[in-house]
């Protein structure tokens, strides 16, 4: 969904000055790299992530040569093309659109309103205009149609969402299929991103189980071609065992989320679904499997306020 290919009124005047969807976005979210990524402002567990990801396989880079002569040669190359993996699909899912719907004044704005309600297979500002009690509980404004198929009315965007769709409470925003908002990937969890996360994970368990293996079998067995330890290097094992017994007790985490996430797969549930108990309306769609379908909404379009 491009610019260019949206529909602009004719009565629709551009200047210079006219402001784009990405710097008039009112929820919590940081556009990048001209509005093609997109991602929540940066926290503490994003940078452990990383941290966790970067410093084992650091240190892992120092015994390469080690594993190449003494190992055998296949594992120090199947760990670099892990790692590669790993961060391409971590990137991915940070800076990936989770399937948010734009608010209500920007549809508006924007002149999105028919090509969402074509996108969407229904009118997405509801009914009438949200004023007065059809504002707060948004009864009015939900087709009685739509309402039995448990479309529901945000009251913070002001539009029609599908059965499961949230309004994710830290992006501020209402994402497609919502599954979680995870602070380790900055971003929300949804529709268009799942799989990037599934891939995530699946990929950082089996980076661990490449580095950390090796990286404690340099440590523990004295080497063939080298002098013994200097202090300096018995300070660094130290270090290195810490490290990798913190990355160990990482990983154990990451296998149970990683079997959560199976059985959420095979239930055909999103994590919200499953922790709120809401298997009711929940649609024969696949989580994972199921198309991502288009972006629904360009942030370099010019919009009028």
């Amino acid at each position: 969904m491009h610019a260019s290919k949206r529909k602009q009124g004719p009565d629709r005047l551009w200047t210079r000055k006219t402001p784009s969807a990405l710097q008039v976005w009112p929820s919590k979210t940081f556009f990048c790299c001209w509005g093609r990524c997109v991602t929540a402002y940066p926290s503490g567990p994003t940078f452990c992530a990383w941290t966790f990801i970067l410093v084992p396989c650091g240190f892992y880079c120092m015994f390469i040569e080690r594993l190449w002569n003494e190992w055998y040669p296949l594992v120090p190359v199947a760990a670099c093309c892990i790692f590669l993996l790993t961060t391409m699909l971590l990137c991915l899912t940070c800076c990936s659109d989770p399937g948010a719907i734009p608010r209500r004044k920007v549809i508006i704005s924007a002149g999105l309103a028919e090509e969402l309600s074509e996108l969407l297979g229904y009118s997405v500002l509801g009914r009438g205009e949200p004023t007065g009690q059809a504002e707060v509980d948004g009864t009015a404004m939900v087709p009685d149609e739509l309402r039995k198929r448990g479309f529901k009315w945000c009251r913070t965007c002001q539009i029609v969402r599908p059965p499961r769709c949230s309004h994710c409470p830290d992006c501020d925003q209402c994402v497609l299929r919502y599954d979680h908002h995870c602070p380790f990937v900055n971003n929300c969890i949804g529709q268009r991103n799942y799989h990037f996360f599934v891939g995530f994970v699946t990929s950082v368990v089996c980076l661990a189980l490449a580095v950390l293996p090796g990286l404690l079998w340099c440590i523990l067995t004295p080497s063939t071609t080298t002098e013994d330890a200097s202090p300096m290097n018995d300070a660094l094992k130290v270090v290195i065992i810490v490290v990798a017994s913190l990355a160990g007790i990482v990983l154990i985490a990451l296998l149970v989320f990683l079997g959560y996430h199976a059985f959420l797969i095979a239930s055909g549930m999103t994590t919200k679904e499953h922790l709120g108990k809401s298997r009711a309306q929940i649609a024969e769609e696949p989580t994972l499997f199921a198309a991502r379908g288009p972006r629904l909404y360009d942030p370099r379009q010019f919009i009028l306020v």
